[in-house]
C-alpha cells in the first residue's frame, strides 16, 4: 500500500505544521507508512520556530495526487486545501473550528472538537498511545498550542490545550520566554512580507463571500498607521479578483489584546459594526477584545444570514 499523506491547508501556519509533523511520526510508530503533506509556503511563525530549534522537515514536495489516502490535519474546509486534495482521498480529518466542511468528507473518521488548537488533539493521541514523543514533535506540538491560543490569552483556549501543553512541555521544556520571542519574530512585515502575509493567510468562502485575511503581531497600530494605502489596496485587488461581497483584515494585537480591523469597501464595514458594534475612522476600526478568524467567521456569517 502506498504510504499516507498528511496535509494541513494550503501555507499551513505552526498548529498545520506541528499537526502534520507529529501525527506522521505518530502513525509511523503504530506501523503506518506516511509522509508530510505540507504544500504551499509555511508561514513566517513555523520557519522562525523550525529554525530556533534546528527542526529539519523532511523533503514534502510531494503531489497529492500521488496518493490513494489522505488525513487532513488541522483543516476541514475544502476551499483551504490544495486544490489537488480530493474530498474522496480523504480517510481522517483533525481539526478544531466550528465552521467546517466535514459532511463532504465522506470516507473519512472526523474528529473536529472546540478546543484553542488541533495540536491539542494530535499531542492527546501521543499520550494515549503511550508511545515515546521526539523532542521535534514535543517542541512543535507545544509551540503550535502557543501560537495558536496566543499564548493562552484567546478566549478559545481551554483546561485541554493547558493540560497538553504542561504534558509536553515536560518532555522538552520551552525557553521561559520563548512565546515573546516568537511573537517578535512573525511581527516583522518589513517590505514584501506584509503583501506576502496577507495573501499566504487569506481565507475566503462561505456564506456571503466573506474574505478575510489575518495577521498577528505586536505593534499592529503602528504598522497601520504607516501602511494603510498597502494594506487597503492589497485587499482591494483580492476582492476584485475573487468576487468576494466582503473583505477586510484582522490585526490580532498581541500586546494590546485588541483587534484592529482594517477595510474600505462600506459593506463590509456596516457588517462588522453590526456584529461587533466598531465604528470605522478612515477605513480602520478597534475592537477592544482578542478574537481569532476561527471565531469572527462564524459570527459573520450568523449576522449574513439572518439578513
Amino acid at each position: 500500500m502506498r504510504p499516507i499523506f498528511i496535509a494541513s491547508t494550503i501555507n499551513p501556519d505552526l498548529d498545520g505544521v506541528a499537526c502534520c509533523y507529529a501525527y506522521s511520526e505518530l502513525q509511523k510508530k503504530l506501523g503506518k507508512e506516511t509522509v508530510i503533506g505540507i504544500t504551499g509556503q509555511i508561514s513566517e511563525e513555523a520557519r522562525f520556530t523550525l529554525d530556533y530549534f534546528n527542526i529539519a522537515l523532511p523533503d514534502y514536495s510531494h503531489n497529492p495526487q500521488d496518493f490513494e489516502q489522505i488525513i487532513l490535519v488541522d483543516a476541514s474546509y475544502v476551499w483551504g486545501l490544495d486544490p489537488r486534495i480530493k474530498s474522496e482521498q480523504v480517510i481522517e480529518v483533525f481539526d478544531h473550528r466550528f465552521s467546517n466542511d466535514s459532511h463532504l468528507f465522506t470516507n473519512a473518521i472526523i474528529q473536529i472538537e472546540l478546543l484553542g488548537a488541533c495540536a491539542t488533539v494530535v499531542a492527546e493521541k501521543f499520550q494515549q498511545s503511550q508511545k515515546d514523543i521526539s523532542q521535534e514533535s514535543a517542541v512543535l506540538l507545544h509551540t503550535g498550542i502557543i501560537s495558536n491560543t496566543l499564548n493562552f490569552q484567546a478566549h478559545i483556549t481551554t483546561s485541554r490545550d493547558k493540560a497538553m501543553a504542561s504534558w509536553l512541555n515536560k518532555k522538552f521544556a520551552l525557553p521561559a520566554d520563548f512565546a515573546w520571542q516568537m511573537f517578535k519574530a512573525k511581527s516583522d512585515f518589513s517590505g514584501s512580507k506584509l503583501a506576502d502575509s496577507i495573501e499566504q493567510d487569506f481565507r475566503s468562502g462561505g456564506l456571503g463571500k466573506i474574505g478575510i485575511a489575518q495577521i498577528e503581531m505586536i505593534g499592529g497600530e503602528e504598522l497601520v498607521k504607516n501602511r494603510a494605502s498597502e494594506i487597503l489596496e492589497k485587499l482591494q485587488q483580492k476582492q476584485k479578483a475573487l468576487g468576494l461581497e466582503y473583505i477586510f483584515l484582522s490585526i490580532v494585537e498581541l500586546k494590546e489584546g485588541h483587534n484592529i480591523f482594517v477595510s474600505s469597501d462600506l459593506k463590509t464595514q456596516d457588517l462588522l459594526k453590526s456584529v461587533f458594534n466598531v465604528n470605522f475612522e478612515n477605513n480602520i476600526a478597534v475592537l477592544p477584545d482578542l478574537l481569532m478568524r476561527k471565531e469572527i467567521r462564524p459570527l459573520l456569517q450568523k449576522a449574513i444570514g439572518e439578513m
